[in-house]
């Protein structure tokens, strides 16, 4: 089934009294409600009946495959979807999507728009790029607001004006300054003597000698017998960056610690059997999504069918 999982969707409250909803039938508003909370970034969810009732009602036995065409009607009718359909399949738009999620990232959908809509993109298409395409953000509104004018910014304040600011007095002119008095000049230093050189100074070169390994390597501070010189961290290989790039696509978050962790152990295991391509990353997260079994397991099991790898008990 071609969707992402929908993660952290917001369902508006303003429903309850939206009048809208009291024009359809109770079908249809149980159906609009399991609808929303699947949808894609973009508010999108696929029309055809038979991936709805799989994806959004599969164990509700009063919503039947056949009730769902009838059920879609009422809601495009009350304009709280839009069912359009692309030269593939039908599709379904929240069309009230924008107005109410507040997203921080916002993928492609894997559906094209309706004609009019424009979709509000912003998510990493590399691991330094970031796309951002109509995208508003929360703090645009402050900006504008007359508390940040900048009639009213401090900077433009009567009391910082030019005029206002205090003259530097005699006492803080640089001939009285502590810093030039003759105390302080540099012939009236006095020059470190060898009593006054702490020893951890002295024997600074020591310590760099006994950092030494055999190799000749020095091991540098924090990172224990690694071989590797600073700055010497060695490139992530194509799986890696693959398993990575698509996990956001496919779960519609950034992993966690412990979840990058367990990529990096699929990620060595893979490369010590010749590696996987970028497509077939890309299929292992699509064919755990189809089967609504999204967890990394199932990509991991997937990957080392594909690739011949024996599977153990362990992760």
């Amino acid at each position: 089934m071609k969707r992402a999982l929908a993660r952290g969707r917001i369902l508006p409250q303003s429903l309850s009294t939206d009048p809208r909803m009291g024009r359809v039938s109770l079908k249809a508003n149980l159906l609009y409600d399991r609808m929303w909370t699947n949808c894609d970034d973009q508010g999108r969810i696929s029309g055809d009946p038979d991936e709805i009732k799989y994806a959004v009602c599969p164990n509700i036995d009063q919503i039947t495959k056949a009730d769902i065409p009838q059920l879609l009607t009422e809601l495009d009718s009350q304009r709280l979807i839009k069912l359009y359909n692309t030269s593939l399949i039908d599709v379904v738009q929240m069309l009230d999507w924008w107005d109410v999620q507040r997203l921080q990232w916002a993928w492609p959908s894997l559906y094209s728009p309706p004609q009019g809509w424009k979709d509000r993109l912003r998510y990493k298409k590399t691991a330094k790029e970031v796309v951002t395409e109509n995208w508003l953000s929360p703090e645009s509104p402050a900006e504008s607001s007359p508390e940040n004018t900048p009639e009213n910014t401090p900077e433009s304040s009567a009391e910082n004006t030019p005029e206002n600011t205090p003259e530097p007095s005699a006492e803080n002119t640089p001939e009285n300054t502590p810093e030039s008095s003759a105390e302080n000049t540099p012939e009236n230093t006095p020059e470190p003597s060898a009593e006054n050189i702490p020893k951890e100074r002295e024997s600074s070169k020591e310590k760099e000698l006994k950092e030494e390994d055999e190799g000749g390597r020095r091991r540098g501070r924090g990172r224990g017998i690694s071989p590797e010189l600073p700055g010497e961290n060695p490139s992530p290989s194509p799986t890696a960056l693959a398993l990575l790039k698509y996990f956001p696509q496919a779960f519609g978050r950034n992993p966690n610690s412990r979840e990058v962790a367990y990529l990096r152990d699929i990620e060595k295991k893979m490369c010590a059997a010749g590696g996987a391509t970028d497509a077939q990353v890309y299929d292992a997260y699509k064919e755990a999504a189809n089967q609504n079994k999204l967890h990394l397991s199932y990509v991991r099991a997937v990957l080392f069918d594909w690739l011949g790898i024996k599977r153990d008990r362990s992760p």
